[in-house]
Formats: C-alpha cells, sequence, structure tokens
C-alpha cells in the first residue's frame, strides 16, 4: 500500500496543470429578409442587432499518458428584435455551459482511450463529412465565432501500425442539447472506422459504419488523393438505410409536415472536391443530397409555412426547424478561399467561402479576416450576404448580416 501512495505522488509530481482564457467581444448587425413565411418578422423572430460577449475557459491536467481537458463557456447578449411597424423588442440571454469534459488515456503504443464531452471529426471535405454522422452540418461551422458542443463519446482508437488505424465510437447519452431530427428522442449510437494512410502524404481511404438517429444503420466513405503536387481529388459519402427527414404532404385544405415514407432505400449524401494547397488555399466541392426536395416538394414545404389557420402550423413549424436534413434541396456547389497574410499584412487569415443552390437560385457568399495585433489580443470582422428569390432556400432568414469585434487570450 505505501508502495502504490509512492506511486501516486510520484505521478502527481510529474503532472502538469495548466488553464488558458479566451474572450470574444463583438457587434452583430443584419437585414432580416422579407419572405412570405416570416411576415413582419414575427415566426422566425430574427434579430437585426446584438452585443455579444463569449468567454471560453479551458482547464488541463496531463502526466506521461493521461490528459483530462474541461472548457466552460459563457455567452451573453443583448438583442434588438424588429417586428415592423416601429415595433421592436428587446432581448437580454445568457448560457451557461460545458463544451468539452474528456479524460484521453495511452495505453502502449498502440491503443488510447477519450471518455467524455468531446468534438471528434475527421474527413477531408469542408463543407461538410456526411460520414460522421455524429456532428451535423451547421451554416456558421467556418466561422471564426464558431464553437462546436462536444458530445458524450467513449473513443477507443487502435493504431495497428503507422498506417493503418481502428476507432470505435460509443455515445450512450445525450449532451442535454436538443436532438437534430424535431420531436425525436435520443438512442444510443454505434461507429466503426477504419483508416489507411501513405506515410509522407496527406493521401488516406477511410470506411465507416455506424448507426444514427433513429437505429438508421449507414455505411460511410472518404478519400483523399493527391494527384499533383498541391492538387488533391477527395470525397465523403453516405449511404444512409432510412429516409428519416419530415416531409409535406397535402392534408385536406392544409399541407403539413408528415414523417417521411418515400420509397427510397439506401440514399446517399455525399461531397467530392478539388483543392489547391499552396501560397494560398483554394476548394471546390459538389454536395449531392438525394433525400433532399425537389421544387414541388420545397414548394409544398413553404406553403404548410404559410397556413397560420392550419391547426397542426406550429407543429409544422417545429418541424421544418428541425427537418432532419443537412440541407434541403438536391444540389449544392461550395467555393472556398482561403490565405495567409495578404497583401504582406502579417499574422492575418482572410477567408471568402460561397454556397450555391444548383436549382433552388440563391446562394450565400461569407468573407472574414481574424488579425493579431499582439501576443494576446486580436481582431476579426465578417460578412455574409444572401442571393436569391424571395422565400429561396438561402435566403430564408437574412438579406445580409455584419460582425465585428476583438478578443483577448488569457
Amino acid at each position: 500500500m505505501l508502495s502504490g501512495l509512492v506511486l501516486f505522488f510520484c505521478g502527481a509530481a510529474r503532472a502538469e496543470i495548466g488553464y488558458s482564457l479566451e474572450s470574444y467581444q463583438y457587434v452583430q448587425k443584419s437585414q432580416v429578409a422579407e419572405t412570405a413565411i416570416n411576415p413582419d418578422n414575427r415566426i422566425f423572430k430574427e434579430p437585426y442587432l446584438g452585443f455579444n460577449l463569449d468567454v471560453r475557459g479551458e482547464f488541463k491536467w496531463q502526466n506521461d499518458n493521461s490528459r483530462a481537458i474541461l472548457r466552460p463557456r459563457f455567452e451573453g447578449s443583448i438583442q434588438e428584435t424588429d417586428y415592423g411597424a416601429k415595433e421592436t423588442y428587446h432581448r437580454n440571454g445568457s448560457l451557461l455551459d460545458l463544451t468539452d469534459a474528456f479524460l484521453h488515456n495511452n495505453w502502449g503504443d498502440a491503443v488510447s482511450t477519450t471518455v467524455g464531452l468531446q468534438v471528434y471529426q475527421w474527413g477531408p471535405a469542408e463543407i461538410m463529412n456526411p460520414s460522421n454522422s455524429l456532428f451535423h452540418f451547421n451554416s456558421q461551422q467556418r466561422s471564426v465565432l464558431y464553437k462546436e458542443k462536444g458530445q458524450a463519446l467513449l473513443r477507443a482508437n487502435f493504431n495497428l501500425n503507422v498506417e493503418n488505424n481502428l476507432v470505435f465510437i460509443f455515445e450512450p447519452i445525450s449532451n442535454n442539447r436538443a436532438e437534430w431530427l424535431a420531436e425525436d428522442t435520443f438512442v444510443p449510437k454505434l461507429v466503426l472506422k477504419y483508416e489507411k494512410s501513405w506515410s509522407g502524404t496527406a493521401d488516406q481511404i477511410g470506411l465507416v459504419v455506424g448507426s444514427a438517429e433513429k437505429r438508421d444503420l449507414y455505411i460511410g466513405e472518404y478519400w483523399n488523393w493527391t494527384f499533383i503536387e498541391g492538387y488533391s481529388f477527395y470525397g465523403d459519402i453516405k449511404q444512409s438505410e432510412k429516409v428519416l427527414n419530415y416531409k409535406p404532404e397535402q392534408n385536406g385544405l392544409f399541407t403539413d409536415f408528415v414523417d417521411s415514407e418515400r420509397n427510397i432505400k439506401w440514399h446517399s449524401l455525399a461531397v467530392l472536391g478539388l483543392r489547391y494547397e499552396g501560397d494560398f488555399d483554394i476548394r471546390l466541392e459538389y454536395i449531392y443530397n438525394q433525400a433532399g426536395f425537389d421544387d414541388l416538394e420545397y414548394r409544398a414545404a413553404l406553403s404548410s409555412l404559410k397556413q397560420p389557420f392550419n391547426p397542426n402550423y406550429i407543429q409544422n413549424l417545429t418541424r421544418f426547424k428541425g427537418i432532419g436534413l443537412e440541407l434541403l434541396l438536391k444540389e449544392y456547389l461550395y467555393f472556398s478561399y482561403r490565405i495567409t497574410e495578404p497583401l504582406h499584412w502579417n499574422q492575418t487569415n482572410f477567408y471568402v467561402r460561397q454556397l450555391s443552390s444548383v436549382r433552388g437560385r440563391s446562394s450565400q457568399t461569407q468573407a472574414e479576416l481574424d488579425k493579431s495585433t499582439g501576443d494576446s489580443t486580436g481582431v476579426f470582422a465578417g460578412l455574409a450576404v444572401a442571393d436569391g428569390e424571395p422565400d429561396s432556400e438561402l435566403r430564408l432568414l437574412n438579406d445580409w448580416s455584419f460582425f465585428a469585434g476583438f478578443k483577448w487570450n488569457l
């Protein structure tokens, strides 16, 4: 027993303890889109002005074989929302949460485990990674301000050798965020991922098998192939057994969202991309969403939100917000450009991204810049502009939005 205590205190003495703090203060301004499904902004209640504080902490403990991470986050905001006719609503809000809380252990050179609230991503695509069903697409996920909340995962990594890796992931409980699919209840999920890479290159292939919402079985594949130095072709694809999303259906005089019963078996969600990576990084990606709506279905979906006298109107609105599709339509193009130190500005990053619906005649373009102004301070700004017909998918919320602010690190 004495020898055990000696070993414990020796291990504690070798452990490293650290902490850090990030604080973002910024203002947001937007022009809410005029749409038939959001008259006078009374349905979506999008703010046109906001003052925000985002504080992110990290506490870290580690020794030779283990690491524990705890990341609390505080978000506070003051928002102004316009309902037309000079009617403005003022709202204050705050949220204290944990985004990450996990323990990582190395059990020799070949095996490691990570248990707790964590973000675990893979795949070469930028717009989304379909083969990862644990984390869904969010239109803000590439923004300098975005921070994903982790899922409660039990993860084991097996390094078979330097080029072959096997990962087992189990999600036993919810992270207490709203489910991705409206009115759904959490079910445990399993994922098994195998990855083959080639030493000295960025080339890789991966195969994923798992279960998603409603115990939906899926198979995923991803790859990255560098065919000329600096140029690569990549893809990330998922084939799902079930169609989970809500769909619009005529119900007497009205249109309602109902559980999907389409005769699609093993439908696909795919991202294919080309990338150049050199003095700058440029990508072009094509997204195919087989379960997405065609033109008639999309118009029917909008119709269900233009019927305030429909007895199921509130349910339709709830289901539309959690419809169960990464994107609403079938085909998209995504372009991104990133450069470090544009115009020789030191410690500066500049990004441009554009998502365009191939058939839906709408697009959204984002430009962001962040710059370090000292060892622990920086500034950032971003602008997003939507283009398309009224009520088109990528222009449903805002015509444009802008944010700017500063950050400091401790």
